[in-house]
């Protein structure tokens, strides 16, 4: 780098023979303006202005500034004896094309008269800077030497030519105008896929290059115009807007260089994002409304419309054929999210663009699947409803998360969840949050696809058996100092066990059971209403836990099950408890006892529990 600082400090001070006889008066008060940019150098990049003779010879005299702002902006004032002065920057800079800070320093630099006010340093006066005090070398006068330099590397650039109409030091990237279009593409290609280093090491041998005949070599011109480096014109528009913006530069302009570097950005409309931010539940926008903001680059008049009327929208020209889209989301009431189109569309009719809003509600979102390692083989299907707080709830799918879930009004009161209305209903006792469980006392048998899958008779017609559903439940409550997080997440635990009896006679299976009659000791619990507490006792948690004979009602320890498959086993869902006594009575198809065991025992069944008796019937 300081190898290439030097060519450009050899470069300044040397020898040219002609001069222009305006220049050889002494000039004082010089006041110099303008911005460096290659993208815009930072804050704090050093610029220093050289005294040159009129035969651009340096008379020693320096003036070091700095850029003082962040669009590279730079301001020099001294009493200069000469009339002419080269401009030097050394500094980091923003790229446009990554919307990063360059990885190193780089140099650009431009040749002016002295009495000039206004003088930005860029590419393009760097790259001719050479050329234009060789031409000065030779004979010419700086203006004409200077037109001629900016017309031959516009020669390289001859798709640009016709849109540039001001010399290369007026041109800036932060402003509107063609001109200045043609400075920001041209900056965008050299930049494309190189590093700070390799864009010095470019810039020089362009400008040697350019320096010796005008033109540059056919390896050059390949490297610049390598078809394998594509700009990509979205990336560069939403880097320089989060560039002004996060500077605090509100009225700030981007020139239409799109076009010049693409031409399916030269018509038609094309929508700019800078960046939409889902949540994991696939909402872009909270309960409280708010705005999001895009731009759009437009040939062609077009206008917005919503079908909805929370949602509305405001355009604004930033600059030529760049406008800025502000969505407006008005503060929702709903409970469940709600989802919203703006669309964007042609005078006539076409639709160009449509943006969908997917806002939250505001109640509370609680995602709901069962506990794993449970006795049920299915998870929870479309199917399936929940029992929430006394009322039933149809289960939603959420594509983004995979997840079922319900949206509820807010409550600081608590949910108490249960996944099968129809035998659990999730209420409340009070202040704690408990279930109700109704068991009948005549039942069909339980069909479930990892029990019975084999036993289900072939001329049983579909439908005619259900796989049976085993209960869960659960309860969400924030704690003092902690609220219910929303979304919240809630994992159902088994309710209840499942008991599987089966029966034999001399090692043979005992076949034609239509119906069995079960009777567990006299405290036990097949039949009737219970009520258990789910939070903040819940027994899920508390295995210690047991249920007051008061939250009982109608209890029953006795049952009868009708056995679907005829065949010599039966299974049913039973609320946990310790069996220490049970009698079986069977009856065939036409009413007749087949037999009846009694056995005592001690077998505690937990939630979740699995469980598999076999009795073996003896003459």
């Amino acid at each position: 780098m300081n190898f290439v600082k030097l060519i450009f400090t050899l470069l300044s001070i040397g020898i040219l023979m002609s001069c222009e006889k305006e220049n050889k008066d002494v000039i004082s008060n010089a006041s110099i303006a303008g911005y460096v940019q290659k993208g815009q150098f930072i804050k704090g990049s050093t610029i220093s202005a050289y005294a040159l003779n009129d035969k651009l010879i340096a008379t020693g005299e320096s003036f070091p500034s700095v850029i003082k702002d962040d669009l590279g902006s730079f301001a020099i004032s001294a009493e200069v004896a000469a009339p002419y002065l080269e401009l030097q920057a050394e500094g980091y800079y923003f790229v446009e094309n990554t919307g990063e800070t360059s990885t190193a320093p780089i140099y650009l630099n431009a040749i002016v008269n002295s009495l000039q006010k206004k003088v930005n340093i860029n590419l393009l006066t760097t790259i001719t800077s050479g050329r234009i005090k060789k031409l000065i070398n030779d004979g010419q006068s700086f203006n004409s030497a200077k037109k001629q330099a900016e017309k031959e590397i516009m020669n390289t650039f001859s798709a640009y030519s016709k849109d540039v109409t001001i010399g290369f030091e007026e041109m800036n990237i932060s402003e509107d105008g063609k001109s200045n279009a043609v400075l920001l593409a041209i900056s965008c290609l050299i930049q494309e896929g190189r590093n700070a280093g390799e864009i010095q090491k470019l810039i020089f041998d362009i400008s040697s290059d350019l320096e010796a005949d005008g033109n540059l070599s056919d390896k050059l011109l390949n490297d610049i115009f390598n078809e394998n480096r594509s700009v990509s014109i979205p990336d560069v528009v939403r880097n320089l807007i989060k560039y002004y913006n996060n500077n605090g530069i509100d009225d700030f302009k981007i020139p239409p260089f799109y076009a010049i570097l693409n031409k399916e950005y030269s018509s038609g409309f094309h929508i700019i994002s800078l960046g939409d931010i889902l949540s994991p539940d696939g909402f872009d926008m909270d309960v409280q409304g708010g705005t999001k903001e895009y731009y759009a680059i437009s040939y062609d008049n077009f206008v917005t419309e919503s079908d909805v009327d929370w949602i509305t929208a405001e355009i604004i020209e930033v600059c030529t054929n760049l406008y800025k889209l502000t969505i407006n989301v008005s503060p929702s009431t709903h409970v469940s999210g709600r989802t919203g189109h703006l669309y964007i569309k042609s005078k006539s009719g076409e639709i160009l663009y449509t943006n969908t809003t997917n806002q939250r509600g505001n109640g509370q979102r609680i995602y709901i699947e069962l506990k794993e390692n449970s006795p049920r083989s299915k998870t929870l299907t479309d199917e399936d409803k929940v029992n929430i707080n006394g009322k039933d709830y149809n289960l939603l799918f959420d594509n983004l998360s995979n997840m079922y879930y319900v949206d509820l009004p807010k409550t600081d009161e608590g949910y108490g969840i249960s996944n099968m209305p129809e035998m659990v209903v999730a209420g409340k006792n009070g202040d704690v949050l408990c279930a109700t469980f109704t068991y009948n006392n005549e039942i069909n048998e339980f069909i479930s696809d990892n029990i019975t899958t084999t036993r289900i008779k072939k001329d049983i017609s579909n439908g005619a058996v259900q796989s049976g559903k085993i209960p869960y439940y659960a309860a969400l409550k924030g704690i003092s100092g902690h609220e219910l997080p929303n979304p919240a997440f809630a994992k159902l635990e088994t309710a209840c066990a499942l008991l599987t009896l089966q029966f034999k006679q001399d090692n043979s299976s005992i076949q034609n059971i239509e119906k069995i009659e079960i009777e567990i000791n006299p405290d036990g619990f097949l039949a009737g209403e219970v009520t258990t507490c789910m939070y903040p006792d819940q027994s899920i948690f508390d295995p210690s836990y047991i249920v007051p004979e008061t939250e009982y009602k109608n209890k029953s320890n006795k049952l009868t099950i009708h056995n679907i498959n005829s065949d010599n086993k039966v299974s049913l869902l039973i609320h946990p408890q310790i069996i220490q006594y049970i009698k079986c009575t069977a009856y065939n198809t036409d009413g007749s006892q087949l037999f009846q065991i009694a056995n005592n025992m001690n077998f505690e069944l937990r939630k979740g529990t699995n469980a598999n008796f076999t009795f073996t019937i003896t003459e």
